[in-house]
């Protein structure tokens, strides 16, 4: 189901069962995330991410509304709270396609919709991530990131899906 780039390194077993929320349903080998409530959750990786490059593609199987208010992207292993309020989260919005980082938003790429695919990926050499909507590259989202992180995936509505692969 993962294949690796002749690079970076694809994440096989991505989000973990033992510390996700209540209000999501992992399937498909821990590669598939539901929502079961509208309020904020977040799942985190499996893998701390300190140096190489990391690639994550993710499916937007479904969103219950016109778009979705899932944000994808990383925080340190140590993140308790919401990746997007956290200082050392840093997260692309499907919802109006902004990265926040620390509570903070700025203008970056595009909405998403259902069956749409959203590209992240870590250079932990050079610190940095970059994004991607259906193949079009937004360049550098953030650089000088945390020295470890791991993936990390927002939810809000009942019923949103995605699917890393």
């Amino acid at each position: 189901m993962c294949e690796a780039d002749t690079q970076p390194i694809f994440i096989c077993d991505p989000f973990d069962p033992k510390t996700k929320p209540t209000d999501i349903v992992l399937s498909n080998n821990s590669h598939t995330i539901k929502s079961t409530t509208t309020q904020w959750k977040t799942i985190r990786g499996t893998t701390i991410m300190k140096t190489g490059k990391f690639n994550f593609r993710f499916k937007i199987d479904e969103v219950p509304s016109s778009t979705t208010a899932t944000m994808i992207g990383v925080c340190s292993p140590t993140c308790k709270s919401i990746a997007y309020q956290h200082i050392t989260g840093y997260v692309f919005y499907g919802y109006n396609g902004n990265k926040y980082h620390n509570s903070r938003d700025s203008t970056y790429g595009g909405k998403w919709k259902k069956g749409d695919v959203v590209g992240m990926f870590v250079d932990m050499d050079k610190k940095t991530i970059r994004f991607e909507l259906n193949g079009k590259d937004y360049g550098i989202a953030y650089s000088n990131i945390s020295n470890e992180t791991i993936l990390s995936v927002d939810m809000y509505y009942t019923g949103e899906q995605i699917t890393i692969f």
